[in-house]
């Protein structure tokens, strides 16, 4: 690389890295986050929305989150843990955006905004 475009192509690098970052970190949060509090591993976790759309999950381990995006438009968003029972809940993503949906072990799945 030539010597006198060096520095504007670091330069432009640097710029580019910091709207990058400042981008993740303030922009705002969409979806719902599934969190494993169970002290066991999830295994086949499922989250779906209106629609039939799945996403899957093969194993969600223990203090591990999982961020799912959804549509833009209002959805209703449901998770499935099997295992003992299957346990679901359902939310709509876009009247509580950024909302965190618990698995623990005594009462199946909570909201936590």
């Amino acid at each position: 690389m030539n010597p006198r475009t060096q520095l504007p192509a670091a330069s432009a690098l640097a710029v580019l890295m910091v709207g990058a970052w400042s981008y993740v970190l303030l922009a705002p949060v969409s979806g719902v986050r599934v969190a494993n509090h169970t002290g066991d591993i999830l295994r086949n976790v499922q989250v779906c929305v209106q629609g039939g759309a799945c996403l899957n999950r093969a194993r969600l381990l223990p203090h591990e989150s999982w961020r799912v995006p959804t549509p833009g438009e209002r959805t209703c968003v449901e998770v499935r843990v099997p295992g003992e029972g299957a346990r679901q809940a359902c939310v709509n993503a876009e009247d509580r955006p950024g909302v965190r949906l618990v698995v623990t072990r005594q009462s199946g799945i909570q909201t936590q905004e």
